[in-house]
């Protein structure tokens, strides 16, 4: 077989394995154990330089040769894709074979290729055009036939010379746990605490540019878990912060549509006040509202809320986005987002919304992170991506984000940083640049294109959770009566009613957050006690009431008494103000008795609101005092008594002398 034609049925062979690698062998059939494996290559090469090579082969035959063959450059996003499966491939620019035998093995069996580009040693003049060249790595037995290989690109830069604005790149780090009903526990592993330090090393230590997008209930979390692993992310989160712009961010992951449709509108407020607060506490850094990076979810309802809490921009995926819009799409610009075009007088509010600024977020490059294959080959794909991004339109300024994080393997997020530090063909950016620096959409007129986002369903709270959310956010104001806005009290209270409106939450998790918070309020309020019964008789018509209440919670609170007396005067009101500062606060309660006997006075302890009970009293009241009306009435009848009783003894002696006589005078007189 002559050696073009080998060549030849090799390229196919190779294109044909790579295209059915994943697939399950037939009974009976054999094939070569043999891997190659790229773990290293030059990220960018400039016109007439060299493109290193670093690939690991096991299970090569003795005999056995690395074929490299390089590609004419790629035309266009779609035909990259294709290359990647070794399908489309355009002429061969350049290539040659080396003997594996010649190729020593060094560390982990690492072996090196230099390609040389200077047409001097070889090279195709083409080589010089800047641009994307589809590389295939072969290892061929003696015969010539492929036995596996990998397809990676050569990327050629542009010169100094070209004048060409370069592509800016906004890489956002993200930093996060996925949700979970346990609050204070970090739900991510050793390893994952392991790869999340490692993703942030080039940011702390190299010249590397990056947002650092660090979801401040993940820092809580973070902060109080005992491992050294949590601690150790911690401390590399602190020195990221340092170095890289940190980007604000809700406490939790949460809908802006959702909350809006649920009535709780200012819960976004409360997210984005309590988000910023802990990333400058446990970052000791200012965040950046650089935007909001929108969920799939986000609709008119939810742009409304976020232009009313000062969000002025956001990023969105590709698909939030209405297709009839797209007559004026061009990728890697901002442009205005407008709400769902409303077809129900119900949403005419949504269609009403002030138009905010947007940008898309790239869905070849999220792609192409999540893509399968060594972290030398995924780090190319991406700047490839990238680089075609940047072919496209290489006169007009543009810019594109790469979001990396859990998920993204550090060494690919690595060698990525690394080949972005190519100021003619990248620049990294803050996340907030890509707004301010690429050219934006507009029509022929020259105005600002808007977008229209999708109609689609929010991921609102039930009824019954809305309700219940309700309840809770307003039983903690009764609580901030009670303590103040800053006291510690509220922690745990605030973080549960926030990570209960959390848009990741199943039902089950929301539910026991809603009842960690219940119970949380339950405990401040459970701290305020008074006696439930009590006795006191008092001598005389005025006196007082002593009062005690009880405070567990170790902190000053405000309480309201309130006190039922109907046959009770109360001289200073049936409402006291009390600031409780010790464990036992007395105080007396100015009472006035309108009768004698066991009066009953009720006692409740409320917060100065009156939105919660704290504690209830009865209290009977015993008067022995008798009143003014009672003396006049004790001294009249007592006079009468005297009266009556002299009146009856005068008489009863008068009629005891008109009693008959036996005496003969007597009669006689009688007689007479």
């Amino acid at each position: 077989m002559s050696r073009p034609l080998r060549r030849a049925v090799a390229t196919f062979a190779v294109a044909l394995a790579v295209g059915i690698a994943s697939a399950p062998e037939a009974p009976g059939q054999e094939r070569a154990d043999v891997e190659v494996v790229l773990v290293g290559q030059t990220a960018t090469v400039e016109a007439g330089g060299t493109f290193d090579l670093e690939v690991t082969v096991a299970g090569a035959p003795t005999g056995a040769d690395l074929r490299v063959v390089v590609h004419d450059r790629i035309r266009s996003r779609s035909e990259l894709t294709t290359s990647e499966e070794g399908r489309s491939l355009r002429r061969t620019l350049h290539e040659e074979e080396r003997d594996l035998a010649a190729l020593p093995a060094g560390e982990g069996g690492v072996r090196r290729i230099g390609i040389s580009l200077d047409p001097a040693e070889g090279a195709r003049p083409a080589l010089d055009a800047p641009g994307v060249y589809p590389t295939e790595l072969l290892v061929q037995d003696d015969d010539g036939r492929a036995l596996d290989g990998v397809i990676t690109h050569l990327l050629v830069r542009p010169s100094a010379e070209g004048g060409s604005p370069p592509l800016a790149v906004a890489v956002v780090a993200r930093i996060d746990a996925p949700p979970t009903p346990s609050a204070g526990v970090v739900p991510l592993d050793a390893e994952e605490l392991a790869d999340a330090a490692a993703l942030l090393e080039p940011l702390v230590a190299g010249p590397h540019l990056a947002t650092l997008a660090a979801t401040p209930d993940t820092l809580e979390a973070l902060s109080e878990a005992p491992s050294e692993g949590s601690r150790s992310l911690l401390e590399q989160l602190r020195l990221a912060a340092a170095r890289q712009p940190v980007l604000a961010l809700p406490y939790v992951a949460v809908s802006p549509d959702g909350l809006a449709t649920a009535g709780m509108a200012d819960a976004l407020s409360d997210h984005l006040e309590r988000g910023r607060a802990v990333q400058q506490r446990i970052l000791e850094a200012e965040p950046t509202e650089a935007a909001w990076l929108a969920a799939p979810d986000l609709g008119g309802r939810g742009l409304s809320l976020l232009d009313a809490a000062g969000i002025e921009r956001v990023v969105v995926d590709p698909e939030q986005l209405d297709s009839s819009s797209d007559g004026l799409l061009s990728l890697a610009r901002p442009f205005l987002v407008a709400p769902p075009r409303s077809r129900a007088s119900s949403e005419t509010s949504d269609a009403e919304a002030a138009p905010t600024e947007g940008f898309v977020q790239d869905a070849r490059v999220a792609e192409a992170l999540r893509a399968d294959g060594s972290p030398a080959l995924v780090a190319s794909r991406v700047l490839a991506e990238l680089t075609m991004l940047w072919l496209e339109q290489p006169n007009t300024a543009r810019a594109v984000i790469v979001p990396i994080g859990r998920g993204t393997d550090p060494s690919a997020a690595t060698r990525i940083l690394e080949g972005l530090q190519m100021p003619t063909l990248f620049r990294t950016v803050p996340l907030d640049d890509v707004f301010r620096e690429a050219t934006p959409i507009t029509d022929g007129g020259g105005d600002r294109v808007a977008r229209t986002l999708r109609p689609g369903a929010a991921a609102t709270l039930t009824g019954a959770d809305a309700a219940r959310l309700r309840e809770l956010r307003a039983r903690r104001e009764s609580v901030r009566s009670m303590v103040g806005e800053g006291s510690p009290m509220l922690d745990p209270i605030d973080a549960g009613l926030l990570r209960a409106t959390g848009s990741g939450l199943g039902t089950e998790a929301r539910d026991v957050q809603l009842d960690r918070t219940s119970d949380a309020i339950d405990q401040v309020a459970g701290a305020i006690t008074a006696q439930d019964r009590f006795t006191i008789t008092l001598t005389a018509r005025e006196g007082t009431v002593p009062l005690t209440i009880g405070n567990d919670s170790g902190e000053t609170v405000d309480v309201r008494v309130r006190l039922v007396g109907p046959k009770l005067e109360l001289p200073d009101g049936d409402t006291i103000d009390l600031r409780l500062t010790a464990a036992v606060t007395r105080h007396e309660i100015a009472v006035r008795t309108r009768a004698s006997g066991a009066i009953p006075l009720e006692v409740e302890v409320l917060s100065p609101d009156g939105g919660l009970v704290l504690a209830t009293s009865r209290y009977s009241v015993r008067s022995t005092a008798v009143s003014g009306v009672g003396l006049v009435l004790s001294a009249g009848a007592g006079l009468f008594l005297v009266v009556w009783w002299a009146r009856h003894w005068r008489q009863t002696r008068r009629s005891a002398k008109l009693v008959a006589s036996p005496h003969p005078v007597a009669r006689s007189l009688r007689e007479r």
